[in-house]
């Protein structure tokens, strides 16, 4: 009996620190939230007035608020200009932001939809966006990355409605390169788009010259009855 106890202590004592040296040197994956506080249908130039002012300011202190009333760690804030197509059918833009959490966080599904729902009502959205990374899944996540020629705001939009079938016109997040410049000059550097549905294939036939990334995972919309649907 003592030979047991021994060997099961000696097997815990060993594994937990090399558990938390894998943590250390791995981490986990981080869970991606997509939000905005946007709450009219609005055109792209004033999205982008609303990501370069005050508004944008307030709603990462809203969300840093909310996540540390939940105890979640530090993350990174990624901001982006946003199209999306609501319940009523029209397409808006919206000023945007993207939240990675802590790779050093281990943090449940459960726990992410639970603080998505609470985002969505406090930001007063329809819904919000959500990416599980997960090798185990279809890619749910593609980015085209500018790397020849970055396009203006207005160029971009003009490329994927020339370039690309509508469906990619109607939910997409556009990441820019200097928030300093004025709206006609900014450029973009990177447009990211959430779901199965989405072919990168037609995406590198458009853009050959251009870097495409994808990840496998799990997208979501949460709804603020706590519904979801996978995207």
């Amino acid at each position: 009996m003592f030979q047991f106890s021994f060997l099961a202590w000696f097997k815990v004592t060993l594994f937990l620190p090399l558990l938390f040296l894998y943590s250390l040197v791995y981490g986990y994956s981080s869970i991606e939230l997509f939000f905005s506080n946007n709450t009219d249908v609005i055109q792209i130039n004033e999205a982008y007035s609303r990501l370069v002012s005050a508004s944008q300011k307030k709603m990462h202190e809203q969300v840093i608020a909310i996540l540390q009333r939940n105890h979640i760690e530090q993350g990174t804030f990624k901001d982006a200009l946003g199209m999306y197509q609501i319940t009523t059918c029209d397409i808006s833009a919206d000023n945007s932001s993207r939240f990675i959490s802590s790779s050093q966080q281990p943090l449940s599904k459960k726990v992410i939809f639970s603080l998505s729902r609470e985002l969505v009502t406090k930001l007063n959205q329809e819904s919000i966006a959500v990416f599980f990374p997960n090798n185990d899944f279809p890619v749910s996540d593609t980015t085209l990355h500018f790397t020849t020629v970055q396009p203006t705001i207005v160029e971009a939009l003009n490329l994927i409605k020339q370039q690309l079938p509508i469906n990619f016109s109607q939910a997409f997040s556009m990441y820019l390169d200097n928030e300093c410049e004025d709206f006609d000059t900014i450029k973009v550097v990177a447009i990211e788009w959430l779901g199965q549905r989405v072919n990168a294939d037609l995406i590198r036939q458009a853009f050959p010259q251009e870097i495409i990334h994808s990840r496998h995972g799990e997208a979501y919309m949460v709804y603020r009855d706590g519904s979801k649907k996978s995207l």
